[in-house]
């Protein structure tokens, strides 16, 4: 029983980590997003704000990575939104695993907004996500739908779009 209970242990802090590294991973990502996206000029007034929808350590992890950094000369703040209806306006919106099944709601919620969407769940670039996160060989990628950022009137770099993964 002992070893059962030593090995729970130890899996439970290896996913842990392993779950650590993603968000630190995807803190990384969203913070280039930003640097290779192209909002609109009339959002380049005050601050560069990364809005999270759902209760995350994420809100954590991007406060501390992007703390310091700059976006052009708006500096970054990080808001965390309960529901759809709380979201305001925001560049960047992070979408966590466990509120991806709003997404109809979180879309409708941003008709108006210039909003980056980025989905922690892959498939969601299907539903109105402009970037999708996924796990492929164990290697943190995202896929980009051009045409959803179109529709919130941003330009997603060459470089980035080389970068995403293809199926």
């Amino acid at each position: 029983m002992k070893k059962l209970i030593i090995a729970l242990l130890i899996f439970t802090g290896i996913s842990q980590v392993a779950s650590s590294q993603v968000e630190k991973m995807q803190a990384m990502f969203i913070y280039n997003f930003s640097r290779l996206v192209k909002w609109p000029p009339e959002t380049s007034k005050g601050d560069f704000i990364i809005g999270i929808l759902g209760n995350s350590p994420m809100v954590n992890t991007l406060k501390e990575y992007t703390a310091s950094k700059r976006v052009g000369q708006q500096l970054i703040t990080v808001k965390q939104f309960n529901s759809p209806k709380d979201i305001s306006s925001c560049h960047i919106l992070f979408v966590t695993e466990n509120k991806s099944s709003s997404m109809q709601d979180i879309i409708n919620s941003i008709n108006d907004m210039n909003s980056l969407v980025v989905s922690e769940k892959a498939g969601l670039i299907n539903a109105g996500a402009a970037i999708d996160f996924l796990i492929v060989d164990n290697k943190l990628k995202f896929q980009i739908n051009i045409d959803n950022a179109q529709k919130r009137d941003l330009v997603i770099s060459k470089a980035l779009q080389d970068m995403a993964y293809m199926n």
